[in-house]
């Protein structure tokens, strides 16, 4: 098992926008593309296939929309 301390520069998730975020995390605003890879579609189909592993039970806001409006649980797709 790796020593605690040799995880310590690894990322998980704290992008900077977050309120959890790390201030030196990367953007997830700058990550944004207006145009996805050419097999991105097969991606997104595999992935919601899938599970949710993780789920919040609170409200947090789109750090991604203009209005930063609220995202609730009962608003997320679970197709």
């Amino acid at each position: 098992m790796p020593d605690l301390h040799e995880c310590e520069d690894r990322f998980l998730g704290e992008f900077s926008e977050l309120p959890y975020g790390r201030p030196d995390g990367p953007s997830l605003s700058a990550a944004v593309r207006d145009r996805g890879e050419d097999d991105e579609e097969l991606l997104v189909r595999y992935l919601r296939s899938g599970a949710i592993l993780a789920a919040s039970s609170s409200r947090t806001r789109d750090v991604l929309s203009p209005t930063e409006e609220v995202i609730e649980p009962d608003m997320i797709d679970h197709a």
